[in-house]
């Protein structure tokens, strides 16, 4: 997940790894827009202790119906979310909800249709429940709301980090009739509440259904299972995603765009797996050439390490203008416009180890998942690992070793100005984590 340094580097460096690496803040000013629209105070650089967030609340699940408008760059919402007070009673709520314009609130059994009483700051939406309510009691609540991107080409002192969004639309209106229009979102580390509201926490888990109206023209991507294509009277399509297995809020995406499907498939223990590779109109030719070993990672992986894939489905895509290298969203991988390459490209950079390190982050990352930024490691230094499992398994030991190296220098080049330890609970912002020390120095050291 994140913005890479420069994209130019990763492709480059051939290292899997970097394309997670955000972009440092140059200064306080970078947030000082962000925290305006919530009416807060621009804080300084935090360095205090930063373990797991405490728990008020656990999430069981999310129903999200979605409508992006193209033209205005906003997304209509209706979100359903259950949950339980967590070892305590409480009578207030507070969700994760960036940049909202938010419409109403109510639990969803209430015929009545009565609202909730709330307040919103434009980052989080403070839900007062008019009563206590036990860890017995499931909440079930109902919030409408618009969901407003922000401006990616804002280039101002006081913008967003491009990083920090959410929800990207690409070619909005078609102005460019060179460049595909695409709808994406990139969650990780805390950016999913800028489409639907959520307590954004690694300890957090929740199943998920996933409703996207769209254009009859586009195709939909997201986590689990596509239960169904309904058409509407309007003429769009009401496509239904499905994760019947809980992971954490941020491993959720969607995208909207036109895409081809290439479809593969997986036997495992319990049947066939759908796996599924999706890219743009004309590059269908180079889908299999590309990530044709995905069927045999997925068996290497179970048997490496003695627990067979879980999740219903692996797909992969490849967006425009991604912010990162790939993201492990569960299920439903997407990818940097560059691993989308033909023949002779081919030849100099398979970007396979981007693939293997996405695959193994199912089971370390999205299976497991580390308790708070701080612990890291969990995921990156494990799923840098799987790449040098992988090469040694498929290409031998000499491809893992030349691998391995290229790591170690990496790592020691960021050493010469940036040294701290693996696990870090000092860390500034979250986005810091993602460096060479969580990604190449941890896979070395479990290697």
């Amino acid at each position: 997940m994140a913005c890479v340094i420069a994209t130019l580097m990763v492709i480059i460096s051939g290292c899997g790894m970097m394309h997670k690496q955000k972009h440092q803040r140059a200064s306080d000013q970078l947030e000082a827009k962000y925290l305006d629209m919530a009416g807060l105070t621009v804080r300084p650089q935090d360095n205090s202790y930063k373990g797991f967030k405490t728990k008020y609340f656990e999430l069981i699940h999310t129903r999200v119906d979605v409508r992006p408008d193209f033209q205005h760059q906003t997304l209509s919402g209706t979100a359903q979310i259950k949950l339980i007070p967590y070892a305590y009673a409480q009578d207030s709520l507070v969700l994760d909800a960036k940049r909202f314009k938010i419409e109403s609130v109510r639990e969803a059994e209430d015929i009545s249709g009565e609202q909730l009483p709330y307040t919103y700051n434009g980052l989080k939406l403070t839900i007062h429940l008019q009563r206590k309510r036990a860890p017995k009691d499931t909440i079930n609540l109902l919030i409408k709301y618009t969901a407003q991107a922000a401006d990616p080409s804002d280039t101002s002192a006081t913008a967003l980090p491009r990083d920090e969004l959410g929800i990207y639309y690409i070619n909005p209106n078609g102005a460019d009739s060179t460049y595909p229009t695409e709808l994406w979102t990139q969650g990780e580390t805390e950016y999913n509440s800028a489409w639907m509201p959520t307590i954004e926490a690694n300890n957090q888990r929740q199943t998920t259904d996933i409703y996207l109206t769209v254009d009859t023209a586009y195709t939909t991507f997201s986590n689990g299972l596509l239960q169904s294509g309904k058409l509407n009277k309007d003429g769009s399509r009401t496509d239904h995603w499905q994760m019947a297995m809980a992971h954490a809020p941020y491993l959720s995406v969607f995208v909207v765009g036109k895409f081809s499907r290439i479809r593969d498939q997986w036997k495992s223990s319990h049947g066939e797996i759908p796996v599924d590779y999706f890219v743009e109109k004309g590059q269908e030719k180079y889908a299999r050439m590309i990530f044709g070993n995905t069927p045999e990672m997925l068996s290497f992986f179970s048997k490496r390490l003695g627990y067979e894939y879980p999740w219903p489905a692996f797909r992969q895509i490849v967006l425009r203008d991604f912010i990162a290298g790939a993201m492990e969203n569960t299920s439903a991988v997407t990818h940097f416009q560059g691993l989308q390459h033909d023949a002779r490209e081919h030849l100099n950079e398979t970007h396979e180890d981007v693939i293997a390190h996405e695959l193994f982050h199912h089971w370390f990352g999205d299976l497991v998942t580390c308790e708070s930024w701080a612990e890291l490691s969990m995921n990156e230094s494990f799923a840098t690992l799987g790449e040098l499992l992988w090469l040694e398994h498929k290409y031998g030991r000499h491809a893992d070793e030349v691998h391995r190296l290229e790591d170690l220098q990496q790592y020691l080049r960021e050493a010469l100005y940036k040294k701290e330890p693996i696990i870090n609970y000092y860390y500034g912002r979250a986005e810091q984590m993602f460096d060479r020390h969580r990604y190449q120095k941890g896979g070395l050291v479990l290697n």
